[in-house]
């Protein structure tokens, strides 16, 4: 039986519904929250519109702070994430893939990928930006490591390769997208979380993803918990399920024992 990488037990996080008056009072967006999530696998989490999931993944990224619960991360050893930066949780090994995919316009697309390597960053991941010396002295070696891994997932012809010195405000939003899972799976990071990764891009390009996501697990022994409003890909690509719902998980199981809940598919899918 697999261990869990990642334990979330007795999560509060509440906003206030306004500024005066009767308005003025809080809400509970999440509602003692408990997840586990086993090591090695691939879990999604969905949900309605503003039940709280992108505000679990700033949680657990560290740019926004719970109002109660712990967070455990167990990878060489173990660690309540509650007190840790967000740079520093990257550096434990967690990282993650946001909706505006968090591309840098201005650099090329080989320096997008030089960046995701932690032997260049050595703390806040936005120095690189600023150490230029420090990216040229990797330069070689992350440039062999960028084509490799690119001609590894998509085959030696595959249009990127041929877009390495192009600034990355040239590529398409999917193209974008797929430079934000290289870079993942160019780390060594064993968490990842991805915030919809298939949302917005061309739906041809959904297969490709799928299987970006499986070898980052098969391959480099990640852990990946997504967010997913695209049922057909999350019964594809996931292990495991979960279904916020009124800030609790309401359900948990395999993709097709969730979706298939009568509860899930009247109140979520619209069945």
């Amino acid at each position: 039986m697999a261990r869990n990488i990642l334990e979330i037990k007795e999560l509060y996080k509440s906003f206030s519904k306004g500024k005066y008056g009767k308005d003025d009072e809080t809400y509970n967006l999440l509602s003692n929250l408990n997840i586990s999530i086993p090591e090695n696998t691939i879990s999604a989490l969905i949900g309605g519109n503003a039940t709280g999931k992108t505000t679990l993944f700033n949680i657990l990224s560290g740019f926004l702070k719970e109002d109660s619960g712990n967070i455990y991360f167990h990878n060489s050893k173990t660690t309540n994430l509650s007190e840790i930066p967000p740079y520093k949780r990257e550096h434990l090994g967690i990282g993650r893939l946001f909706q505006d995919n968090h591309i840098f316009p201005t650099l090329t697309v080989l320096e997008n990928l030089i960046i995701a390597d932690k032997n260049v960053l050595k703390g806040n991941p936005f120095e690189a930006i600023f150490n230029v010396k420090r990216v040229k002295e990797s330069e070689k070696v992350l440039t062999q490591k960028a084509t490799e891994t690119i001609a590894h997932l998509f085959g030696k012809s595959h249009e990127l390769l041929s877009k390495l010195n192009d600034k990355a405000s040239s590529l398409s939003f999917g193209q974008k997208r797929l430079i934000g899972l290289i870079r993942l799976f160019m780390s060594d990071y064993k968490l990842v979380l991805l915030d919809e990764p298939t949302a917005g891009i061309n739906p041809a390009l959904n297969d490709f993803i799928s299987e970006i996501i499986k070898q980052m697990v098969l391959e480099n022994g990640m852990t990946v918990f997504l967010i997913e409003h695209n049922m057909n890909f999350v019964r594809k690509t996931a292990h495991n399920c979960f279904f916020l719902d009124n800030g609790k998980i309401n359900m948990q199981g395999t993709p097709s024992k969730v979706l298939g809940n009568e509860f899930v598919q009247k109140n979520y899918l619209g069945v």
